[in-house]
């Protein structure tokens, strides 16, 4: 899938949470973007099902 970059400004300390859990290595994130990237693809599709539910 092609990429686009983008710049999202973020609070301070969502920042600093998600960097905990990048130090952890616990879930295999290596960065910030891969975090966000996954962070949003999950909640596009739990917003998704939810519309899908609403319009039966």
């Amino acid at each position: 899938m092609p990429k686009t970059y983008v710049n999202v400004k973020l609070p301070t300390e969502l920042a600093k949470e998600i960097d905990e859990i990048l130090k952890e290595r616990t879930f295999g994130y290596r960065s910030r973007g891969e975090f966000v990237t996954e962070a949003t693809r999950t909640l596009l599709i739990k917003l998704k099902t939810l519309t899908k539910e609403k319009s039966i």
